[in-house]
């Protein structure tokens, strides 16, 4: 008995579809509307208590799941017309059976007409919050907003457990579904405690329910469930069969250099394993490169190559920090802090990455470092520059650290990989100490064939992604011919590389205006601030050319 995952990719894709609809909520009540009453169901607005003009996301997932009582070809036919009206792939066959339902037209009970419009820019409140702290991960301010949204919500009747599973359906490896089904399969099947209504729903919901859910995916990791944990175990409660990843045989989902390339990188494959080559031998990488050419989008999606481990397991083995001029090396390695009575000797997070990577030698372990130059690193790794080299990677090279009696070292499956951007005048040249312990990767404007296909896949005319490539490479024609810039300046590709699809001509030519306005003339004007005349003659060759 396998367990078909195809709905994760296909869920994916609906959730980052969905980031782009929350200004035109209308326009998708039309479509689902629309697709409902050609497939012979009843409605949202024919279900509403009153006129609408509005639906939140989770309705739309929810539209997937509604109708298990149906014939298996007509609930086909329904997903495949959405899929197809959202701009998505279509599903070729059945491919929720394992996923936890949805039985209602509406993912809550819509009946209280006063509320509906409230209620609705809530749930969007929560989809974009749990966006940005799966996207940052644990910075405290997007995990305090998505606490506080969450908490929000299940402060009314109308969610409770229902919250979890649709935050379960956006991202199945990392938050537990708690529908009423599942939390008692977990009572009855694990030695967790019961999570109930009251421990659901008050102030603090939120923070319980993130520690629930850690708890949750322990308690499967001692039963030898690593990958995709949450999905084995609602298709066990679903199912009704014991918990056991035999049984169920789930297909590790993990990360490639096909899936790099599908996502958006125009770097060759041939390129892109040269450069892992490189990192895999020197353990230390650094990215650099001119603004916008995809130094940190490449950083964490080479380091998913390199873990080759599912979305569940790189939380552990995966972890980024920011430098910046206040960073030093009791924040980043070892320091005091204050504490009740006085101060504590407390590790940071490179030291406590590294106790991490230790105490599991048979995976490997990332560390990303953005803006690398933009603190001092030879003061902030201290001792710890010497330990990166590849060859004193051992324990027989340990050394005692400044603050401590304790002797490190850094073991050979930890990786580190930095960022740095090439233009930033007011950042000093790197330290020839830290240059020799890292490899460097030269990241370039990259309009090739690859960028061309990716953006006619977002608007087919290639006489306009002609047009706009043209005009960067004119204004990086100028840039790299003046003495005072060069190549380090240029423009890069990211400004320029749409990530959702356009409906006409004119919501391209839209979005290119909003980009040079908004994105590449503040940078160009901070190029050439003291020569008005070049200013202009950039403008001119971006807008008109």
């Amino acid at each position: 008995m396998n367990l078909d995952l195809t709905w994760h990719e296909f869920f994916g894709e609906l959730r980052d579809k969905l980031a782009y609809w929350r200004d035109k909520q209308e326009e998708l009540l039309d479509l689902l509307c629309e697709c409902q009453l050609q497939n012979g169901y009843k409605t949202c607005r024919d279900s509403a208590p009153s006129e609408i003009h509005s639906i939140d996301p989770f309705t739309v997932f929810g539209q997937f799941l509604r109708f298990k009582e149906k014939p298996r070809n007509k609930t086909l036919d329904f997903a495949q017309d959405l899929a197809s009206r959202l701009g998505l792939n279509p599903p070729t066959k059945h491919i929720f059976n394992d996923v936890p339902r949805n039985y209602r037209v509406f993912f809550w009970d819509a009946e209280d007409a006063v509320y509906f419009e409230k209620n609705v820019q809530l749930l969007w409140d929560l989809f974009e919050a749990t966006l940005t702290y799966v996207d940052i991960g644990e910075n405290s301010n997007a995990r305090k907003q998505f606490v506080s949204v969450y908490d929000e919500c299940v402060s009314r009747d109308w969610m409770r457990c229902q919250l979890s599973k649709g935050l379960f359906w956006m991202f199945p490896d990392l938050f537990v579904p708690l529908d009423d089904k599942t939390r008692h399969y977990i009572k009855f099947h694990t030695p967790l405690s019961y999570f109930n209504n009251e421990r659901i729903s008050g102030k603090g919901a939120g923070e319980r329910y993130l520690a629930y859910s850690e708890s949750v995916r322990q308690e499967l990791r001692t039963r030898g469930i690593y990958d995709h944990a949450f999905s084995i175990l609602a298709a066990s409660t679903i199912r009704n069969i014991p918990l056991s990843r035999h049984e169920l045989g789930a297909k590790r989902d993990k990360y490639d250099i096909n899936k790099l390339s599908q996502e958006g990188c125009f770097l060759s494959a041939s390129d892109l394993k040269d450069i892992l080559a490189t990192w895999t031998t020197t353990k230390n990488l650094i990215l650099q490169g001119p603004p916008g050419t995809g130094k940190t989008w490449l950083a964490k999606r080479l380091a998913k190559v390199l873990l080759f481990c599912s979305p569940a397991q790189e939380k552990d083995q995966l972890q980024a920090v920011q430098f910046h001029a206040n960073t030093s090396y009791e924040d980043f390695v070892q320091g005091f802090r204050p504490s009740q009575g006085g101060l504590t000797l407390q590790a940071g997070p490179f030291l406590e990455f590294i106790e991490r990577a230790k105490s599991a030698p048979d995976r490997k372990f990332v560390f990303v470092i953005e803006e690398i130059n933009r603190g001092t690193p030879a003061q902030i790794f201290g001792e710890l520059l010497t330990l990166l080299e590849s060859d004193k990677r051992a324990e027989s090279e340990a050394l005692l650290l400044s603050y401590s009696d304790e002797r490190i070292y850094i073991p050979t499956n930890l990786f580190v990989i930095g960022t740095m951007n090439t233009a930033d005048r007011s950042l000093a040249i790197m330290d020839f100490a830290l240059r020799r312990r890292f490899a460097f990767e030269t990241l370039k404007p990259c309009f090739n064939e690859h960028w061309v296909q990716w953006c006619l896949k977002k608007w087919d005319d290639e006489q306009i992604w002609t047009w706009i490539k043209k005009r960067i490479e004119t204004v990086n024609d100028t840039i790299e011919s003046d003495p005072l810039l060069g190549s380090q300046f240029a423009i890069g590709h990211s400004f320029v590389t749409p990530s959702s699809e356009f409906n006409s001509e004119e919501e391209v030519g839209d979005w290119y205006k909003r980009v040079v306005s908004r994105e590449i003339l503040p940078l160009v004007s901070e190029y050439w601030f003291d020569d008005k005349a070049k200013q202009e003659q950039a403008e001119k060759d971006l807008r008109d050319g």
